[in-house]
């Protein structure tokens, strides 16, 4: 019986929910942001910096060319 219920509360709020995502850059910061929605309206939101993730991807990119230079 719970089992019933629980897929009917499932089915129902996946309908309103969504999520969306968003890359933003203010000066030298980017970061990710993830919104999530219920019937259009935010109800979350989660910032994430990417600024470290970038570098560690600059890094191997100059590596990469730096060792296919030699």
């Amino acid at each position: 019986m719970s089992n019933i219920i629980e897929n009917q509360i499932v089915n129902a709020l996946s309908k309103k929910f969504s999520i969306t995502t968003e890359i933003i850059q203010d000066g030298d910061d980017v970061s990710l942001i993830v919104n999530s929605h219920l019937s259009g309206k935010i109800i979350f939101t989660q910032t994430t910096p990417l600024n470290q993730l970038i570098e560690i991807i600059t890094s191997r990119i100059e590596k990469r060319v730096y060792e296919k230079t030699k």
